[in-house]
C-alpha cells in the first residue's frame, strides 16, 4: 500500500459510518480506483473486503469517542504494517489485531453490538459482535467466572478470546490455543456459542452458551 493506498484507507475510516453496501467482494473505498497491490488483494478477496469495512466502521467511532491523534497515529502505523503483507493470510491477521485493538476503544466498543449470558454457578460471559457485513463478522468473547469467596476476596477468573467469522453457511469457528469456539446467529436477537478440543481455560470459565441482548 503506497501513499495513495494510506491516503485512500484514511479517507474512508473516516467515514465509516457512511458506506452503503454493495455486492461483496466490497471495501470502505471505491474498487473501481484501487491503485495499490494491497488495495487490488483487499478487492479481490471478500473476506479481506468486509476486514475493510468492519475496521472502518470501528476507526470511526473510535475517532468519534476518543482523542483523535493516539488514534491517527496508531492507524498510520498499521497502514505501514499491512502495506508489508503480500498474501491475503497475512493482511487478515493484520486486519484482525487491529480491529481487536480498536475494539477496546470507547468507541470502537460502543460500535459493536452486545450479547451476554449468565449461569447459575457464577459464570457470565460477554459476546461483542460487529457485523455481519456480506456474510461475515468479527466476535470478541469474555468469560468471567466469581468463586465463591467473592470478588471482595479476590475469586475471580476472566478469559477472553476473538476472532474473525465466514458465517455466509450460517455457522463459523476459530481456534485460540486448541479450544476451537463455533459461533452462529440463531435468529436476530441470540448467538449461540459451542467449545471444543482443548480448551485450557481458567477455572469455572466456559465459552459456550446462548448470548442474547
Amino acid at each position: 500500500m503506497g501513499d495513495h493506498g494510506c491516503e485512500a484507507f484514511a479517507a474512508a475510516a473516516l467515514v465509516a459510518a457512511t458506506v452503503v453496501a454493495t455486492p461483496a467482494p466490497a471495501a470502505s473505498f471505491d474498487c473501481a480506483k484501487a491503485a495499490s497491490r494491497t488495495e487490488r488483494l483487499i478487492c479481490s478477496n471478500p473476506a479481506l473486503g468486509a476486514r475493510d469495512e468492519i475496521l472502518s466502521k470501528l476507526y470511526g467511532a473510535a475517532l468519534r469517542e476518543e482523542p483523535s491523534g493516539p488514534i491517527k497515529a496508531n492507524q498510520r502505523e498499521w497502514l505501514v504494517k499491512a502495506d508489508t503483507c503480500g498474501t491475503a493470510a497475512c493482511l487478515g491477521d493484520a486486519y484482525d489485531e487491529r480491529i481487536e485493538r480498536l475494539l477496546r476503544t470507547k468507541g470502537g466498543n460502543g460500535a459493536a453490538t452486545h450479547f451476554f449470558t449468565e449461569e447459575p454457578k457464577g459464570n457470565s460471559g460477554t459476546l461483542d459482535v460487529v457485523g455481519p457485513i456480506h456474510g461475515f463478522a468479527y466476535v470478541s468473547l469474555v468469560s468471567t467466572y466469581v468463586g465463591p469467596g467473592g470478588v471482595e476476596n479476590g475469586d475471580v477468573n476472566t478469559i477472553g478470546t476473538g476472532g474473525f467469522l465466514d458465517l455466509r453457511r450460517g455457522k463459523a469457528e476459530f481456534t485460540d490455543r486448541g479450544c476451537i469456539v463455533s459461533v452462529h446467529p440463531e435468529g436476530r436477537d441470540a448467538w449461540q456459542v459451542d467449545q471444543r478440543g482443548t480448551c485450557d481455560l481458567p477455572s469455572g470459565t466456559v465459552y459456550a452458551g446462548t448470548y442474547r441482548p
